[in-house]
C-alpha cells in the first residue's frame, strides 16, 4: 500500500551489522547482492528485465521490513513494557482525519468513506496508538470491499465507562465460523486475495493488543455478501456523563 504507518524507519542492514559476528559479515559483505537469475548467465540483461528483478527485490524487502517492524511492536505490547500516553481524545477530529487521509485510497477503488459518528465523544486513551487501530481498521475494509462499496465509521456510548467504535464496510463478508481467527496472527481468510492485496497478516493482531492495553476488547461480526463490521471498546473520559 502507498502505505501509511506511524512506524519509525527500519534499517535491515544497521541491525545486521551490529548482531552478525565478525567473519558471518566479512562474507555476507564480499557475496554478491544482485538475485540469482541475474548470476546465472554471462549473456547480457535488458535494462527492463535488470529493472523488473531490481522492483522484484525492492518490494520483497519493503514487506519483509514492515513484517519484521510488526513482531516487534506485536512483541512490545505483549512484554507488558508498553507505556501509554493516556489523555482526553474526543473522536470526531481524529476520524476525520483518517477518513481524509484514506480518502485518495477509497476513491481508486470507487470506494465511499461516511463519518456516522453521530456526535462529539470523548475517550481516554494514547492519541497514536488509537490512530493507529482505527487507520489499521479503515485500511482493510478498503482494501477488501467491492467495488463502488462504502466504509462507516462510527461511536456510541456502550457498558458503562466506555465507548464502542466501529468500522462497517459491505464487501463480501466472512463465514460466521471464521469471525472468531480474524484477529489471530497470520491468520487470513482468503490466502490469495490477501496475497495480492499485500499486508504482513498481523494488523488485526496489533489491534487486538493495543485494545487490550488500554482495558478495552474487540470482535467482529459479518454476514456473507453484506460485509464486516469491526468493533472495538475504549474507556471513555472521566467526566463525560459516558464513564
Amino acid at each position: 500500500m502507498t502505505r501509511r504507518t506511524h512506524r519509525t524507519p527500519f534499517r535491515l542492514p544497521q541491525a545486521f551489522a551490529r548482531r552478525a559476528p565478525g567473519p558471518a559479515y566479512a562474507r555476507a559483505r564480499r557475496s554478491p547482492i544482485c538475485p540469482p537469475c541475474l548470476r546465472r548467465t554471462r549473456e547480457p540483461q535488458s535494462i527492463a528485465a535488470k529493472s523488473d528483478f531490481l522492483r522484484t527485490i525492492e518490494r520483497n524487502t519493503e514487506r519483509l521490513t514492515f513484517l519484521i517492524e510488526d513482531l516487534l511492536v506485536i512483541s512490545e505490547l505483549e512484554s507488558g513494557r508498553v507505556k501509554l500516553n493516556l489523555q482526553a481524545l474526543r473522536l470526531g477530529p481524529l476520524f476525520e482525519k483518517t477518513l481524509e487521509d484514506y480518502r485518495a485510497r477509497a476513491e481508486t477503488r470507487q470506494v465511499q468513506l461516511f463519518d456516522s459518528t453521530g456526535g462529539e465523544l470523548l475517550v481516554h486513551a494514547d492519541p497514536n496508538r488509537v490512530d493507529q487501530v482505527i487507520a489499521n481498521l479503515v485500511e482493510n475494509a478498503i482494501k477488501y470491499n467491492r467495488q463502488g462499496g462504502g466504509v462507516w465509521l462510527g461511536a456510541r456510548p456502550a457498558e458503562p465507562g466506555f465507548v464502542e467504535i466501529s468500522v462497517r464496510d459491505d464487501g463480501p463478508g466472512v463465514e460466521p465460523h471464521l469471525l472468531g481467527r480474524l484477529f489471530e496472527r497470520f491468520y487470513r481468510v482468503d490466502k490469495a486475495r490477501s496475497r495480492e492485496q499485500g499486508g504482513t497478516g498481523l494488523g488485526l493482531s496489533i489491534v487486538k493488543h493495543i485494545v487490550q492495553t488500554h482495558g478495552g476488547k474487540t470482535w467482529a461480526t459479518s454476514e456473507v455478501g453484506k460485509g464486516c463490521t469491526f468493533y472495538f471498546t475504549l474507556p471513555a473520559e472521566p467526566g463525560t456523563g459516558h464513564d
